[in-house]
């Protein structure tokens, strides 16, 4: 696949993402004054933007797409994202989110959480707005499976358990995956599209999604905290175990996989673990293996696209599915 640099990827539904910037604004300023400063400093952070896109390339491939309708969907998909990440850097103790101090750094914890709720129920009651009841069932279920991976992973994490890949999978389903898939599926939805176009786009964005977040996960390991845009190392930090170390316990010779053991268990504290670890995770083809089962992955995401017709939408996903393998950041 060719490299496709992120700023193009979307320029299909450009307009529709410049105006969802503008809604965002526009729904926050009817907050109060104290949730418009907190969620105006996430809103202000940027980012990809990635499920509202998916919202509206879905949409695309249906036959009486409402404009006003699609819209609310994709900024609850966005809302419900930017809920997550404040919870998640709470969770994580993270300083940074796109080289922007984070929520809880700069006002609290408390306030935090409370912006994260504020933002769930917001969401949910666009989606009540579209008068779609599946739109609302689809989302809650969403984030119900999405807090499910969360306290699965953390209950993994106290207890010290060894995760197999299956477990892994399972868990980035639910705290990913699903969320890529039902954007595609609801966007489909929303638009009027044949089921089985919701199927297909459903697919899509669940292969791409479990590639999305294993890249992501190597990236926390061989990324540059400048380029990732947060702090590298969060996951082992707190316990959690993903696809590259989960390999490299696995397949690691001895007497490196007895090392990585003890670094794993003190979650490489200092910067010369950190290093070290690095260097035996390189060595046993760990990052290649997750870089591979990522592609793997994202190639079955593209081939699902191959029934749809061809159509700039389904070009803009095929370029997704490109970006996801190849991102640094």
């Amino acid at each position: 696949m060719v490299k496709v640099e992120f700023p193009n990827l979307f320029q299909v539904v450009r307009p529709e993402l410049n105006a969802l910037e503008t809604y965002l604004q526009d729904d926050l300023q009817q907050a109060r004054t104290g949730v418009r400063e907190v969620v105006g400093h996430l809103l202000a952070g940027g980012g990809k933007r990635i499920r509202p896109a998916l919202v509206f390339l879905a949409a695309r491939f249906g036959r009486s797409a409402d404009p006003d309708q699609i819209m609310k969907v994709a900024a609850a998909t966005e809302m419900i994202h930017m809920a997550t990440l404040i919870h998640d850097d709470i969770l994580d103790e993270a300083m940074v989110r796109r080289n922007v101090a984070t929520v809880h750094t700069v006002w609290s914890r408390r306030v935090a959480i409370l912006a994260g709720d504020y933002l769930f129920a917001r969401a949910l009651g666009l989606l009540a707005e579209t008068r779609e009841p599946e739109a609302t069932l689809i989302m809650s279920a969403v984030v119900r499976q999405m807090c499910d991976g969360e306290i699965q992973q953390n209950v993994a994490a106290l207890d010290g358990e060894l995760p197999t890949e299956a477990d892994y999978l399972e868990r980035i389903g639910k705290k990913t995956a699903l969320f890529l898939a039902e954007s595609c599926r609801l966007g489909a939805l929303m638009a009027g599209a044949e089921e089985w176009k919701q199927r297909v786009l459903y697919t899509f964005g669940w292969s791409m999604g479990l590639g999305f977040q294993i890249v992501d996960d190597l990236l926390d390991f061989t990324a540059t905290s400048v380029a990732f845009g947060k702090v590298v190392g969060v996951d082992l930090r707190s316990g959690v175990l993903t696809l590259p170390l989960i390999h490299g316990l696995v397949n690691s010779e001895e007497p490196e996989r007895s090392r990585l053991t003890k670094l794993a268990q003190a979650r490489a504290a200092g910067q010369d673990e950190w290093v070290e670890m690095q260097s035996i995770l390189g060595r046993s083809g760990s990052f290649a293996y997750a870089q591979n089962v990522a592609q793997r992955l994202v190639r079955e995401a593209v081939d699902s696209l191959d029934v749809l017709p061809p159509t700039e939408a389904r070009e803009a996903l095929l370029s997704m599915a490109s970006y996801v393998v190849e991102r640094e950041a």
